[in-house]
């Protein structure tokens, strides 16, 4: 079976360490960046099947303008909103597939995952 592929966006090397640790024990692959324009020349040339959006890294700019850009190239693909920022508006008024508020639970991350990833 093949691994699924995960971009994560996030400025914060330990969070993205700690994730990646967890969920590419199963069946996956992380690919973390820190800043819009390396997340979307990623999705111009790499297939993902979930996308990990944090909406305050700093490179980003605006996290719901980036939100939408991702969604232009690639709207099929699930977004789970993992943030600070996940239950203030406007961050709540996206269109995303899962909120999820930082700090946060490893094994709440991980569940959500696996009910976007497999439910394709």
């Amino acid at each position: 079976m093949d691994k699924k592929n995960i971009l994560f966006i996030e400025d914060n090397t330990d969070i993205s360490r700690i994730l990646r640790y967890k969920i590419e024990k199963g069946n996956y692959l992380l690919t973390d960046v820190s800043d819009t324009n390396k997340a979307l020349e990623l999705i111009d040339r790499q297939k993902f099947d979930l996308i990990i959006l944090d909406m305050k890294v700093p490179l980003l700019q605006d996290g719901v303008n980036t939100f939408h850009q991702i969604k232009e190239k690639i709207s099929e693909v699930p977004i789970i909103i993992l943030s600070v920022a996940a239950d203030e508006p406007p961050v709540r008024d996206l269109n995303a597939n899962a909120f999820i508020l930082k700090p946060f639970e490893l094994k709440k991350v991980q569940e959500k995952i696996d009910e976007l990833v497999n439910s394709e």
